[in-house]
């Protein structure tokens, strides 16, 4: 496979997105080598390779135990590099009190980023919040 093969040389000259997109695949293929790779990428700083990190542990995938501690790390560490999911999931976190101190204003605002960055959850996270007057926003149905 010619894609596999260019990832992989992008990947030795220390591309990050590379390293991101074929730990993907070879995930998708059942290859354990795409954790490390992934890992890769998050040592890194890719954002997206943090935010799968944070879903494999959320879910419990491939060979990894369920961990909430270890995902919301993850999640944390691709919000602050401004991945949109990852900003809306660490909000739904702080909505719920799923490992941190509940605060509706922070998720809000965090909401608010995830939509200006074109992510949907963010978009439905952050209408939901104008219309309802979450996390001390005023109600907006025009906004909304």
């Amino acid at each position: 496979w010619e894609g596999k093969r260019l990832l992989r040389l992008a990947l030795e000259q220390g591309d990050a997105d590379a390293a991101c997109q074929l730990g993907r695949y070879l995930l998708q293929e059942g290859a354990p080598e795409g954790v490390a790779v992934l890992l890769a990428a998050c040592a890194k700083g890719h954002p997206r390779a943090c935010f799968q990190m944070a879903e494999l542990y959320r879910e419990g995938q491939c060979g990894f135990a369920k961990d909430e501690r270890a995902s919301l790390r993850y999640t944390k560490w691709a919000a602050h590099q401004g991945d949109g999911q990852a900003l809306s999931n660490l909000g739904n976190a702080l909505v719920n009190g799923l490992g941190l101190i509940r605060d509706d204003a922070k998720a809000v605002r965090l909401f608010r980023h995830a939509a200006a960055l074109g992510a949907p959850e963010g978009m439905l996270n952050y209408g939901l919040a104008l219309l309802r007057g979450s996390g001390g926003t005023k109600v907006d149905y025009q906004e909304a």
